[in-house]
């Protein structure tokens, strides 16, 4: 009388304890641990199991029973083929038994190959089912030929189960062991990261309270007080980057970055581009060689193309030593145009190059970190590269030799000129950076802010260029002024109580009175996205101009709306 050993409940939790002690409890030292033990159980010669890779056209073997002499096929990967038992098991979702491979020759002739290098007569591959849905098999071998009764194959077929519910429980325990090192590694380079930002942000902060509270006081030599003024606005400057820097990453992992795409001349750009890091160049005593940039035109929106290009060569400078020279070439393809910029700089480690344009990256994370910065420059420029069907890429063979960012474009072949009108997405962004001086003698501006320190400097700067400046408040209070005096340009903050700028304007624009509702209007705030700038222009203002705005800047936009005004009124 054949009596069967059924595995019993503890079975698979007993090959789970075994694979933890072992060192794991991934789906190999599992898998290895249930055939050693279901071998036992069901009296074979060797044991394997077999995963199906995530294409399902390969199984991969885990090397489970190395006491005994394995067949081939538990050695390598072989395919999901015909003619193999195991490809038959997962198709149908049903055990194979084969008494003997002398009669299953013409069906698994495959399977019979590898069990005559096995010395094996028979064997019982069954599938390993997880919702129904097979992952692999569980095969056993048998050195004599075996009847596979009801009996014995509900054993097999239930060490089957145990074994499945094994492997999935274990990668079930690897992904959530990836998935919480993955969150830990997130959350310490977000660390990292804001740990960066405030020591970024709280630096030029420093010097510009510092010597503001020493005027302030009254502590200033003459001969420091240009220094000083120098300092703040230097530190501001330093620190308005790093704010646009932030929104930058805000605007593109959100998706709302937007691009005034443009045919224009890269080459034109690459030497304003140039001309503008030069004297940060100089001062580091850092050489720059531009190689010849013939006329080239790409389609990019000009300021984020500046942008990228800046970012680059700024990086490099930066990176560079003194004495050190970064050097700039244009190479022509036959339907793309490539910027390399190369620099003698300290280079960039092997473990890191592939790293170096994620965000929250840096290739030094600690307070002795060499050089200043968030580490956000190289991820805004690929991003923006990418987004205007360009590519960036880095090289470099180590640390001390050096570093070469490239950014290639597709080339435009019949460049046509593009006309801006001041309703124009992009047009707003130049005016930030304007610099000429422009007289607004006789021009009546309006003024509308919450905020009575802005209001002060804003009243002072356009007073000083000439304009007769109303301030006010808020809404309601430019509302009255408006409808009491004669303006030329209405100047207003978003962000106010009450009613907001966008109230205002709507207001303003559905006045029935002509002299009030078509009043030339800018909305200077604080609220400086790429989607509050275009709610803005919806709601009616002409322009957009984000705080914190340069007086020349200011002054410049009065002076295009007034002129804008004009040329419609001629």
């Amino acid at each position: 009388m054949t009596v069967l050993v059924m595995p019993s409940p503890s079975f698979m939790q007993m090959a789970l304890e075994e694979a933890r002690a072992a060192g794991g409890r991934g789906e190999v030292p599992v898998g290895c641990v249930i055939v050693r033990h279901g071998k036992v159980v069901v009296g074979a010669s060797s044991g394997s199991v077999a995963l199906l890779d995530d294409d399902r056209r390969m199984f991969e073997t885990l090397k489970g029973d190395e006491a005994a002499g394995q067949p081939p096929e538990s050695l390598r990967r072989f395919p999901a083929e015909r003619g193999f038992c195991a490809t038959a098991a997962v198709e149908s979702g049903q055990p194979v038994f084969v008494s003997t491979f002398s009669d299953s020759q013409r069906t698994y002739w495959r399977s019979a190959s590898v069990a005559a290098d096995g010395g094996f007569a028979s064997a019982s591959v069954l599938p390993l089912l997880v919702k129904d849905s097979a992952i692999g098999v569980v095969t056993f071998h048998f050195t004599a030929p075996v009847h596979f009764d009801e009996d014995f194959k509900a054993l097999l077929v239930s060490v089957a189960q145990h074994c499945s519910q094994a492997i999935d429980r274990a990668r079930l325990y690897e992904s959530a062991q990836r998935a919480r090192m993955d969150a830990e590694l997130a959350n310490r380079s977000k660390d990292e990261f804001l740990s960066t930002v405030s020591h970024e942000l709280r630096t030029p902060l420093t010097a510009v309270l510092g010597w503001a509270a020493m005027l302030r006081n009254g502590q200033v030599e003459a001969s420091r007080l240009q220094r000083a003024v120098e300092a703040i606005y230097t530190n501001a400057t330093r620190q308005t980057q790093l704010i646009d820097e932030l929104l930058d990453i805000s605007r593109i992992v959100a998706g709302r970055a937007v691009l005034d795409l443009q045919e224009l001349d890269l080459s034109a750009t690459l030497r304003g581009s140039v001309e503008a890091i030069m004297p940060t160049a100089v001062a580091k005593g850092v050489d720059l060689c531009i190689g010849p940039c013939p006329p080239v035109f790409v389609t990019a929106d000009p300021r984020r193309l500046e942008q990228i290009l800046l970012n680059l060569l700024a990086n490099a400078v930066k990176f560079t030593p003194r004495d050190g020279r970064v050097t700039i070439t244009m190479n022509m393809h036959d339907t793309s145009v490539d910027v390399d910029i190369a620099d003698t700089g300290i280079g960039i480690a092997p473990q890191f190059l592939p790293h170096v344009f994620e965000r929250f990256r840096q290739g030094e994370q600690s307070t002795a970190r060499t050089a200043g910065g968030l580490g956000l420059g190289l991820f805004i420029a690929r991003q923006l590269a990418e987004a205007q069907s360009g590519a960036i890429r880095a090289a470099s063979d180590g640390p001390g030799s050096g570093a070469t960012f490239s950014v290639s474009f597709p080339v435009v072949s019949t460049p046509m000129p593009r006309r801006r009108a001041w309703n124009d997405p992009g047009v707003d962004r130049d005016v930030r950076a304007g610099t000429a001086a422009h007289s607004l003698n006789g021009v009546r501006v309006l003024l509308v802010d919450d905020e009575a320190d802005i209001r002060e400097l804003m009243v002072a700067t356009l007073e000083a260029a000439g304009a007769a400046v109303m301030a006010a408040g808020s809404a309601d209070e430019a509302l009255g002024v408006l409808k009491e005096r004669e303006v030329d340009v209405l100047l207003a903050d978003i962000a106010m109580p009450e009613r907001d700028g966008y109230d205002l304007i709507r207001a303003v624009r559905a006045t029935p009175s002509a002299r009030v509702s078509k009043t030339p209007a800018a909305a200077v705030t604080a609220c400086a996205r790429d989607d509050e700038r275009v709610r803005a222009l919806s709601a009616g203002f002409q322009l957009h101009v984000p705080k914190p705005v340069e007086p020349d800047a200011l002054v410049s936009a009065v002076a295009s709306l007034v002129a804008t005004a004009n040329a419609g009124q001629a």
